[in-house]
Order: C-alpha cells, then structure tokens, then sequence
C-alpha cells in the first residue's frame, strides 16, 4: 500500500531549500525517508550526547573536570611523575575542549 506525505516550505525555510531544491522528486522522497529515519533512530540519543557535551562545557569552564585517577595514597614516585599526570589533566581538558568546539 502506497501513500504521500507531502510539507509545503515556508518564508524561514531557506536552508531546507538549498537542501531539497537541487534533487529530483524521486531523490527528494529518498532523501526525506532517510533523514525521518535517521532521526527516529538517533535523534534521543543526538540530544543526550548534546546534554553531556553542555555538561562537560560547563565543567571545563568552571575548571572543576578532575581526573579519574584514584587515589593511590602516599606515593613513592617522584615529583617528574606528578609533573606527567598534572600535564596530562591539562592536556585532556584542552583536547575535549577542542572536540567540543569543532562544530562551532
């Protein structure tokens, strides 16, 4: 059994245009079931990931992301290890910072 949905474009539609206008009719309905699936499939967990990524921003910000090292008690390594893990924080906060803002 076949049926047509159709959508008319409205005056603040102009990305979708650019989208939809250059494809044929029969391109345009694939490309139209395509992303309504995709989105039905993804789309909860696309605004979850949003969410910890907001989070996460909001953490680095702040300057409260710790690191997931335990605490190991009284250590016997020396000052150039503790240099190495302070080093490595830092440098995990500026590579998810940079992750973060690629889509900027």
């Amino acid at each position: 059994m076949s049926k047509t949905y159709g959508f008319r474009l409205g005056e603040n539609d102009d990305d979708l245009e650019k989208i939809l206008g250059p494809m044929t009719g029969r391109d345009r309905s694939f490309y139209i079931k395509t992303a309504i699936r995709f989105y039905a499939a993804c789309g909860e967990k696309i605004d979850s990931m949003a969410d910890e990524i907001k989070e996460i921003r909001a953490l680095l910000e702040s300057g409260d992301l710790t690191t997931a090292v335990k605490d190991e008690g009284p250590s016997r390594k020396g000052s150039e290890e503790v240099a190495k893990k302070l080093n490595a924080e830092k440098m995990l906060r500026e590579s998810v910072f940079d992750i973060i803002n690629m889509g900027k």
